[in-house]
C-alpha cells in the first residue's frame, strides 16, 4: 500500500491550495495510532517531572523563568520541526507551560506593588501574544480571564473558601460585551485556523459578561471606584464597625 505525506499547512501557505481542499484532504488521512497519545502524555509527565526537581533543587523564581523559557523554546521547536501531529499534544502543554510559568513569574516579581494594574497589563499581554503565535484556544481564553483582571476582577482563597469578583460590573460588561462582539464579527473574515480560537476568546468574554451581570445584580455598582476610591469600602466598612460599636 502506497502512502503519501503531504505538508497542508505549507500548501497553503504557498497557495496551492485552499482551506476547503485542505479540509478535503485532511479527511482522507489514516487515523493516527493511539500509541502516540500515550507517549505524548510520558513526556508531558517527564518535562513536568524534570521541572519540578529543577525547582526543588534551586528553588527561586530565576529557575522557574528559566524553564518556562525553555518551555515555550521547546514548544515553537516542535511547531517548526515536527510533521502531523505525532508531538502536537506534547507542544500544547509545553506552550501551556512556559506561558503560565512567564505568568507567574511576572506575578512573583510584583507581588508587593501596591498598583496591580502593571502586572495585570503585562500577564495579559503575554497571554494574548502567546495565544496568537502558538494558535492556543485554551490560552485565548485565558487571555480574555486576565484581561477581566485588568478591570478589577478575580478570585479569592481562604480556610475552605474560595471567591470570584468583579469590582467594576459596569465596566466589564460593556468592555466584554464590546469584545465578545467584535470576535464574532471578526470570525467570519478568518481562515479555519483563526475561528476556533476566536470563537472560543468571544465565548470566553461572553461568560465574562454574565458574571458581571450576575455580581452587579447582587451588590450593586459606583462606576470607576476600583481606580479612583480604592480605599472608600474599606473606609466605608471601618466606619460601620466604629459607628456601631458599644463601648
Amino acid at each position: 500500500m502506497s502512502r503519501i505525506t503531504l505538508d497542508l499547512d505549507a500548501l497553503m501557505k504557498n497557495g496551492q491550495i485552499d482551506d476547503a481542499e485542505a479540509a478535503r484532504l485532511k479527511g482522507f488521512a489514516l487515523p493516527e495510532p493511539k500509541t502516540g497519545l500515550l507517549v505524548n502524555i510520558l513526556l508531558i509527565f517527564g518535562a513536568i517531572s524534570v521541572a519540578g526537581g529543577t525547582i526543588a533543587l534551586v528553588p527561586n523564581a530565576g529557575t522557574g523563568l528559566f524553564l518556562a523559557l525553555l518551555a515555550l523554546g521547546g514548544a515553537e521547536f516542535l511547531r517548526r520541526s515536527a510533521t502531523g501531529n505525532s508531538l502536537k499534544t506534547l507542544g500544547s502543554a509545553l506552550n501551556l507551560m512556559g506561558t503560565l510559568g512567564v505568568a507567574g513569574w511576572i506575578g512573583w516579581e510584583f507581588r508587593e506593588v501596591d498598583d496591580g494594574t502593571m502586572p495585570t497589563v503585562l500577564i495579559a499581554v503575554v497571554m494574548t501574544a502567546s495565544a496568537i503565535w502558538f494558535r492556543s484556544a485554551l490560552l485565548a481564553a485565558f487571555a480574555v480571564l486576565s484581561l477581566g483582571a485588568i478591570l478589577g476582577s478575580g478570585t479569592g482563597y481562604w480556610h475552605a473558601s474560595y471567591a470570584l469578583f468583579v469590582e467594576e460590573p459596569t465596566i466589564t460588561i460593556i468592555v466584554f460585551s464590546l469584545l465578545s462582539a467584535g470576535l464574532y464579527h471578526t470570525r467570519e473574515r478568518l481562515g479555519d485556523a483563526w475561528r476556533n480560537m476566536t470563537t472560543i476568546a468571544a465565548r470566553t468574554a461572553m461568560f465574562m459578561v454574565n458574571f458581571a451581570f450576575w455580581v452587579g445584580s447582587l451588590w450593586g455598582d459606583r462606576v470607576g471606584e476600583h481606580w479612583f476610591a480604592p480605599d472608600r469600602w474599606s473606609e466605608r466598612s471601618e466606619w460601620r464597625e466604629a459607628a456601631m460599636s458599644i463601648p
